[in-house]
């Protein structure tokens, strides 16, 4: 008499993937696209780009868009911060040697090389807290491109701050 014995195994793998400027995990296919925050059409993710986020979140005090997922609220590693309120209107401002600028009016959301060259060419170093719909670029500290719009703001004195759809990008 022959016994057959039959065991099922499962395993669970997790991947972090962490992409650095300048360097390349593979080939991007040219002209693929990210959805635009919120509008629900695409943006150009330039060869060579990831998107490495894509969402909604809650600005209250400060950013770092350096990692894969952005990190808020913290006192440091910060790319963008809320610096103050004067006169009822709260004011961003890029920090930590990263730039921040509006992305011109007319000119369609922008992939990441335009990102990147619109934040640097066109920074500015505080900027009055801005109106829902209003889109801008910010190249963090270590080079990734940041794209967000703003979805709605609010401007008190005790607690400034904004919602805003995100899309960063890391690559080239």
């Amino acid at each position: 008499m022959t016994v057959t014995e039959t065991a099922t195994a499962t395993a669970t793998a997790t991947v972090t993937v962490r992409a650095v400027p300048g360097q390349s995990s593979g080939p991007s296919p040219t002209g693929t696209t990210a959805p635009s925050p919120g509008s629900g059409s695409p943006v150009p993710n330039d060869p060579g780009w990831i998107v490495t986020y894509n969402g909604e979140y809650v600005l209250e005090k400060a950013a770092d868009f350096d990692v894969n997922n952005p990190q808020f609220g913290r006192d440091y590693n910060r790319d963008l911060v809320i610096t103050g309120v004067t006169g009822g209107k709260a004011y961003i401002g890029p920090d930590n040697h990263a730039a921040l600028a509006r992305v011109p009016d007319g000119e369609p959301d922008p992939g990441p090389e335009r990102c990147g060259k619109i934040a640097t060419t066109l920074g500015q170093h505080d900027v009055e807290l801005p109106s829902p719909g209003d889109r801008f670029c910010l190249q963090t500290e270590k080079g990734y491109p940041t794209f967000f719009k703003v979805l709605s703001v609010q401007n008190s004195v005790d607690k400034p701050g904004m919602r805003i759809e995100v899309l960063g990008w890391a690559g080239q």
